[in-house]
């Protein structure tokens, strides 16, 4: 019968020379060619090598022509270069393995606080009697955690926000060291934990940069946490910081597993950790350096990362343009305002959330404190509970049954007994849309759950200053 018409057309493509099928698919292209010749069309797609190395994807289609009696005359085939669709196949099949892989270790990283916080909650199980010194171990515990949980949440809303392009930031004048200074002390418990050597390495004369400090102590926060995380126990991490021209530039260098080559062009990209992070597992989402690089490019720096190998340590190098100063008065420490203390009696709070387990535990922490508290699961018991009650303070969850927090504030602001009130929204809510809305709803602050006391009573500070559980009725 001769050639078949679909291996000369192959021989004639533009894809290249049938002989330079890829090794790995030249059995199955003859195999095809052999049913075609019995009568059998088919369909295949295989990879051909060209002269120049380069790896093309085709689809080649082979059928018989049968003349009117059904017999066959001749062999047909068509041949089509596929590459774009082929590298477009692979890149969403690469995507959609990434998306498990971060599904699979988010639940692992979410679960992983709950264990401790659930052995602290049997621990302190009044029938175990459990002693002071148990009592604050296990406080510290759940504290620890929550911070941990609550980093996790944050990190992921800080990527929806960078991938629709709504990141904000603060423009101040920020002195470098006191922005290390705050990023050294997010990481101070994993280096204390695992026994790392912390040095630092800072010029005599101080440095500034215009930009965001929380961003900023947020951008060397995660570089410090990915050293301490990769650096085996009793590691050591220098910090360095030194001027380049117009820059700052800024070195953390460990002696921990190293970045192998194929990682490091991807070390930045979103979802990656190092392929023994599970052997090595101290948690994270493979979202901290995709957010410092993000963040130090909006304040027009970058980033870099260097490694020698697997075994042999890494550099993560931070640039950022300095600003000179004639007034260093003028920096933004971060330091935190302290809070008047005058006398007075209890504040009066009410509480409206619909869970029954958060609002218990809040308005118990509260009462604690001095604050005199009511507590309300729904709109109408609120309104309620304030005609009498005639609270200073309302703390108020948005995400109420039948009226919601936005339609309570608004009638809240209505009467009389509570629209002099200093409105707080406690929620779980806590995009740029949801706190434009508790504005116009009329509420004075949005703070975000889980919410720390220390928190409330800054903001309740703001409004009555004083010890923060009191102030005149």
């Amino acid at each position: 019968m001769g050639r078949c018409g679909a291996r000369a057309d192959a021989e004639r493509a533009p894809l290249g020379h049938p002989n330079h099928i890829h090794p790995q698919d030249e059995a199955a292209v003859e195999a095809a060619y052999r049913a075609l010749a019995t009568g059998v069309a088919y369909e295949i797609e295989y990879r051909i090598v060209r002269p120049d190395g380069e790896t093309r994807w085709a689809v080649e289609r082979g059928f018989p022509v049968r003349d009117a009696r059904g017999r066959i005359y001749r062999l047909a085939g068509i041949v089509n270069d596929i590459s774009d669709r082929k590298a477009n196949e692979m890149a969403l099949r690469d995507a959609d393995r990434r998306k498990d892989e971060f599904l699979a270790m988010l639940a692992h990283e979410l679960r992983n606080p709950l264990a401790p916080i659930r052995n602290a909650i049997e621990l302190l199980d009044p029938s175990r009697a459990p002693s002071q010194q148990s009592f604050e171990a296990m406080r510290a515990v759940i504290g620890r955690q929550v911070k941990h949980l609550s980093r996790l949440v944050d990190d992921l809303l800080d990527v929806a926000r960078i991938r629709q392009g709504k990141i904000t930031l603060r423009h101040e004048i920020v002195e470098l060291a006191a922005a290390l200074e705050a990023a050294i002390e997010t990481v101070r418990p994993a280096l204390n934990r695992k026994g790392h050597t912390l040095t630092t390495d800072l010029p005599g004369e101080p440095l500034f940069v215009v930009g965001d400090g929380v961003r900023i102590a947020q951008v060397l926060g995660n570089v410090l946490s990915n050293a301490a995380k990769y650096t085996p126990q009793r590691g050591d991490i220098r910090i360095e910081v030194r001027e380049a021209g117009d820059d700052v530039l800024i070195s953390v260098r460990d002696n921990g597993v190293g970045i192998g080559a194929e990682t490091i062009p991807h070390i930045f990209d979103l979802f990656v950790q190092s392929e023994i992070s599970i052997e090595r597992s101290e948690g994270g989402l493979g979202i901290g350096l995709p957010l410092a690089r993000t963040l130090v490019e909006l304040h027009g720096g970058g980033i870099e990362a260097f490694s020698a190998g697997l075994g042999r340590g890494s550099e993560f190098v931070v640039r950022l343009p300095l600003t000179r100063l004639a007034d260093a008065e003028q920096a933004s420490t971060g330091a935190p305002q302290a809070v008047p203390n005058h006398g007075g009696q209890a504040l009066r709070v009410l509480l409206v959330d619909d869970s029954v387990d958060a609002a218990l535990a809040l308005s118990l922490v509260l009462q604690a404190d001095g604050y005199e508290v009511r507590v309300g699961h729904e709109a109408n018991t609120a309104l309620e509970l304030a005609a009498h009650f005639q609270p200073q303070i309302v703390l108020l969850d948005l995400g109420l049954p039948g009226m919601d927090g936005f339609e309570l504030a608004q009638e809240m602001r209505r009467r009389p007994a509570t629209a002099g009130a200093l409105l707080i929204a406690v929620t779980g809510y806590g995009q740029a849309t949801d706190r434009q809305r508790s504005r116009e709803a009329g509420f004075d602050h949005h703070l975000v759950k889980p919410v720390s006391v220390e928190e409330i009573q800054n903001v309740i500070a703001s409004r009555f200053p004083g010890p923060q559980h009191s102030a005149s009725a």
